[in-house]
């Protein structure tokens, strides 16, 4: 007879991807009409925000921007994401719009948000934002504000 698996035996697994957490080993005593099975969970990804083919939108409450470059954990991979950044009056901020938008056209727990003609999203620092995510076909999990570089920032003395 085996025995049943306890939670000291639940690690996390992510074969070097950072992709999901798997349970280290699994042990049943083999009842009528049983089986084992797996459970694997995305990385962040308890819940999502899901458009299908028809596509929609999904606007975040007005934050300070901090960092210079957006973080997405999403799977796209039957479809789209374009994001556009928005002032705190609510209108698109110029050159950050979802024309400019790079798509998100992969499943992936750390795509970088890009626009084109920017490097990064330093311009963006130290204002009140809105992002309103355009959505077809695809999963939205989770959004990190990262900095990735050193930037110079004046001194009015």
């Amino acid at each position: 007879m085996r025995s049943i698996s306890t939670m000291r035996d639940m690690t996390q697994n992510t074969g070097g991807t950072g992709q999901e957490i798997r349970p280290n080993k699994i042990q049943t005593r083999p009842p009528p009409n049983s089986g084992v099975g797996l459970a694997t969970l995305r990385k962040d990804g308890f819940v999502s925000i899901e458009a299908g083919s028809k596509g929609g939108t999904m606007t975040t409450r007005l934050f300070i921007f901090l960092g210079d470059s957006l973080e997405l954990n999403a799977d796209a991979s039957a479809g789209s994401i374009t994001v556009t950044a928005l002032g705190a009056d609510g209108g698109p901020i110029s050159r950050f719009s979802p024309d400019s938008s790079t798509a998100i056209t992969t499943d992936d727990v750390h795509h970088v948000l890009r626009w084109r003609d920017h490097k990064d999203l330093h311009q963006l620092q130290g204002r009140a934002i809105r992002l309103k995510f355009h959505i077809t076909n695809a999963k939205l999990y989770s959004l990190t504000p990262r900095t990735r570089h050193t930037h110079y920032v004046p001194s009015y003395d």
